[in-house]
């Protein structure tokens, strides 16, 4: 059976589609993350949770593919509010119901939208940046089985997100945007190996091989 007749669970794979985050999310699969955490223990895989700088990635992410003046519509800026005092804690509060429960809007702290405007008008300012943005898609996501026997239904089926692609004679290229708090060569190198982007690099050409999109 070729991979484009495989049958799993009711689930034909491989599947290519363009999903937005929270279909994503909600899509059958293992991410990368998930199994880079399975490597170093049962407990890190069952305690798994998104950390303030990963947090500020997806926010950088969301801003990057529909531009700054559409997020922001879609998010409010905490102020500044001393919570020291009753009257701030009693303003902050006000402003989480306003915004946050009633407007269903995400909450972004002053300091975070302050370094998330840094990211972007730097990447605004790389020509390279801006033309594979201009003639790209968003959100190509990957759902194929890893064919690991061994596995449950449940971390057989694999998937993956990339934020940007593009074709190129035939073949699909995929980009994961990164963030870090010192973009230099050496310390990124460093972030390589140390949050396992080796693996992850790894995982979405696994992908893109068995969707039958050979790219890079």
């Amino acid at each position: 059976m070729s991979p484009n007749d495989s049958f799993l669970g009711g689930l034909e794979l491989p599947r290519v589609l363009h999903l937005s985050d929270a279909e994503y999310n909600a899509l059958v699969g293992e991410r990368q993350t998930h199994l880079k955490a399975c490597l170093k223990s049962p407990k890190h895989a069952s305690v798994y949770k998104k950390s303030n700088s990963l947090q500020r990635g997806s926010w950088f992410d969301a801003m990057a593919k529909v531009g700054i003046e559409k997020f922001q519509k879609t998010v409010a800026i905490i102020p500044d509010i001393n919570k020291a005092s009753n009257k701030g804690k009693s303003s902050y509060v006000d402003f989480l119901i306003e915004h946050g429960w009633k407007k269903g809007k995400e909450l972004i702290p002053a300091s975070d939208w302050s370094d998330l405007r840094f990211m972007y008008d730097s990447l605004m300012n790389y020509e390279m940046a801006q033309i594979i943005m201009d003639h790209s898609e968003h959100n190509l996501c990957l759902q194929w089985d890893s064919k690991d026997e061994e596995l449950p239904f449940e971390y057989r089926v694999w998937k993956c997100q990339f934020d940007f692609s593009w074709k190129e004679d035939s073949k699909t290229n995929g980009i994961d945007l990164k963030t870090d708090i010192d973009p230099s060569p050496e310390a990124f190198q460093k972030k390589v190996f140390d949050l396992g982007y080796d693996f992850q690099a790894a995982f979405y050409m696994k992908g893109l091989e068995e969707c039958g999109k050979i790219g890079k």
